[in-house]
């Protein structure tokens, strides 16, 4: 990957917001819930382990969330660097993934019906299309994981932590898609 190149700038920090809890815990970080002292609205903020290697990486995770606007991608809120952690914020999911709906689905034998798999698949395809044709980004990791759906039971795509440009002077047979 190139170097990126990014004035990063942000008015918040990790003191603004009040953890609530922890959604989820990965070889890099952690995912919170965490409420925005000032508005009291909340929020999901991964916090990363900074490292030398890994900051370019996370400074294009932040800059393609930036221009992203789509109702089925999550919403980015802000970003910061505190310390040797960096802390992405994004829109507060408060329903589940699609795999926590899978796994409960399997434990309790109960099956969606197909006209909700359909809606899924179709919110996600949008996502998906709006992602690779509006935007170039190739998301490389979709996954249930990466699924996460309201209460209402909207989609929206997330964790574009190794996510990518697509860039038109390679061939569409490159190994990089």
């Amino acid at each position: 990957m190139d170097k990126v190149h990014y004035k990063f700038k942000s008015k918040y920090c990790l003191e603004d917001f009040e953890i609530e809890k922890t959604l989820g815990k990965g070889h890099f970080g952690e995912v919170y819930s965490v409420k925005l002292k000032k508005n009291q609205k909340y929020y999901a903020m991964k916090a990363l382990k900074s490292k030398n290697d890994n900051d370019d990486q996370i400074k294009e995770e932040i800059k393609l969330l930036e221009n992203l606007n789509h109702p089925h991608v999550i919403n980015y809120y802000t970003s910061f660097k505190e310390k040797n952690r960096w802390c992405i914020v994004v829109e507060y999911m408060n329903g589940q993934n699609l795999q926590n709906l899978i796994n409960n689905n399997i434990k309790q034998k109960k099956y969606l019906e197909a006209k909700k798999v359909f809606e899924l698949l179709i919110q996600c395809l949008s996502g998906l299309l709006y992602l690779h044709k509006e935007k170039k980004i190739i998301h490389r990791d979709i996954k249930p994981d990466n699924l996460l759906l309201d209460e209402d039971f909207n989609l929206k795509i997330s964790d574009f932590g190794v996510s990518a440009k697509i860039d038109n002077n390679r061939s569409q047979n490159s190994k990089n898609y």
